[in-house]
């Protein structure tokens, strides 16, 4: 074991190097810093083939992703137009309820259970 000062930082202690790394004592906790060594053919082979396929799956996920989104608005166009048609829908047969309670004359006629009736008319339309 052969211990140097280190000049990588003051508060250090000493250092001493040991296989493929630099080993860095520190006054309170060891500090492990990792000297740059050139990878070996099949490392590098096994580094690039993992960028591939992390590549490959993030691109395919941004697609999934999208086709997701695409979807979900289309869903979405399409229900609201379904709402709006039946709130149209609603919206009219309520006005011909209150088309029908404006006419003084069917009012003049009629007694309280009609137009307890054409309320409950409305309550069940809504």
């Amino acid at each position: 074991m052969q211990f140097s000062n280190c000049s990588l930082c003051d508060r250090l202690v000493s250092c001493r190097a040991a296989s493929d790394a630099l080993f860095c004592v520190e006054a309170k906790r060891a500090v492990i810093i990792f000297v740059a060594n050139p990878l070996h053919q099949h490392q590098q082979d096994n580094l690039e083939d993992k960028r591939v396929r992390h590549d490959k799956a993030h691109k395919d996920y941004q697609q999934q992703l999208r086709d997701t989104s695409d979807n979900v608005e289309v869903y979405y166009v399409k229900e609201a137009e379904r709402i709006k048609e039946s709130l149209s829908a609603i919206d009219g047969d309520v006005k011909s309820v209150f088309e029908e309670l404006d006419k003084d004359e069917i009012l003049e006629m009629q007694d309280h259970s009609y137009v307890l009736e054409m309320w409950e008319k409305v309550r069940s339309e809504l």
